[in-house]
């Protein structure tokens, strides 16, 4: 027995939370929809470039000259490291940061696999603390380990078959992580008795890229023969 002007009210509020309702079903759609196609863009991405590495193998073995093979079996690596990284965010596309430590392991496995595959027997000891980071930055600190480990690949100087490498990434306050970096390979970017600041053209501007990008502050040293590279970056709160 309420009066008009309430019923109409009741109604109106009845009308306004059902299109509420529906606005909130289709956002929820949209973006379901945009975590498949996100997955769908990283998986083809990551198989496109493991086609890419096919085709490199091909010229490798068609017995190139010295100089040649060293520059296919860089440039090999590097299309395989960027196609584990986005295999890699795949399996987490749904998610808005990722693993980085589940992420560092699978491209520290497949670099094994790629010096396992040139004769050279690489050890690799890990200590990761269990952080999150946004993907942007999680793909920048992926990459930046992958360069600086670009040379363990090749045996380089006689003698040098075994290498041993050491990657840690600690929290070291409440915003900011150490990634540590450490070969005993005196091949790649610890050829020329400068540690890891001897780097190739290519790789030292990839280096320093990455390094800007996440913002840190890299320092390098020898220790016991091991060549060691460090960087405190801070965790970025927002990215892509």
């Amino acid at each position: 027995n309420a009066p008009d002007e309430v019923r109409r009210l009741g109604r109106s509020y009845e009308d306004l939370i059902g299109i509420i309702l529906q606005d909130e079903a289709e956002l929820e759609n949209l973006l379901r929809q945009k975590q498949v196609l996100l997955r769908e863009v990283h998986h083809r991405t990551g198989n496109s470039l493991q086609l890419i590495a096919s085709m490199i193998r091909l010229h490798m073995r068609q017995d190139p000259p010295p100089e040649l093979r060293a520059l296919l079996v860089s440039l090999h690596d590097r299309v395989m490291l960027l196609a584990t990284v986005h295999l890699g965010l795949y399996q987490t596309a749904d998610q808005p940061d990722v693993s980085i430590d589940g992420l560092l392991g699978r491209v520290l496995h497949q670099m094994k696999t790629l010096a396992q595959g040139e004769g050279r027997n690489v050890e690799v000891s890990t200590d990761f603390d269990r952080l999150r980071l946004k993907p942007d930055q999680a793909v920048q600190v992926a990459l930046l380990v992958a360069e600086l480990l670009s040379g363990l690949r090749d045996p380089g100087e006689a003698g040098a078959e075994r290498a041993e490498v050491s990657v840690a990434l600690r929290q070291v306050g409440p915003s900011d992580v150490e990634l540590s970096v450490g070969s005993t390979a005196r091949v790649g970017l610890g050829t020329t008795g400068t540690g890891w600041a001897g780097y190739g053209q290519i790789a030292g501007q990839l280096v320093r890229g990455f390094t800007e990008q996440l913002g840190g502050t890299a320092t390098t040293e020898e220790v016991a023969g091991r060549s060691v590279f460090r960087l405190v970056f801070p965790i970025r709160e927002t990215g892509v």
